[in-house]
């Protein structure tokens, strides 16, 4: 018999795996994804939030625990909030433009969409889209856990304050 070797993946999606014993088979199974994206995700390649609340949902059944999105995924909350800008330097709170959790935050915060954009590195209109509440297609979340998490990490950069990928997406199983 060849001798194999087993590749170790970093990621906290394996953390979590081994930690909690979960066969790969039966999460598959549960979770409804193919054994090659699965091993993408392993290997860090970034996926949608949707993805991971169905991981998310199945683990839960699974262990019978009360599983978390952070458990899973990299959603930027295991960044320190960085130091603010120095007092006086934000400008007034505006009001928000669309009725969304990210909106009426940045609002809140006197920051503006085009500062977190440039913190985040993502494009405007891809924040655009997040702050207009269309994170959906479909009913099935398009918006990436690493485009999520480069926002959360931006705005506990920019704000020095302990922000959470649920308080900005509006997303409940996120907490």
């Amino acid at each position: 018999m060849a001798n194999r070797t087993l590749k170790s993946y970093p990621t906290k999606i394996d953390q979590f795996r081994v930690r909690e014993e979960i066969d790969v088979t039966r999460w598959l199974t549960e979770t409804g994804v193919t054994r090659g994206f699965f091993h993408r995700i392993r290997a860090g390649h970034d996926f949608s939030i949707d993805t991971l609340l169905r991981l998310v949902r199945s683990a839960r059944r699974i262990t019978g625990k009360d599983v978390h999105a952070v458990d899973i995924a990299d959603l930027g909350e295991d960044a320190l909030p960085g130091v603010a800008a120095a007092a006086g330097t934000r400008r007034a709170p505006r009001p928000a433009r669309y009725d969304t959790p990210l909106d009426r935050w940045i609002a809140s915060r006197g920051i503006t969409p085009a500062e977190v954009a440039r913190a985040a590195r993502i494009s405007k209109p891809t924040l655009l889209k997040m702050r207009k509440g269309q994170m959906t297609r479909n009913g099935v979340v398009v918006i990436t856990t690493s485009t999520l998490a480069a926002v959360v990490r931006a705005l506990r950069r920019l704000t020095a304050e302990d922000v959470r990928a649920a308080d900005v997406s509006g997303i409940e199983e996120l907490r």
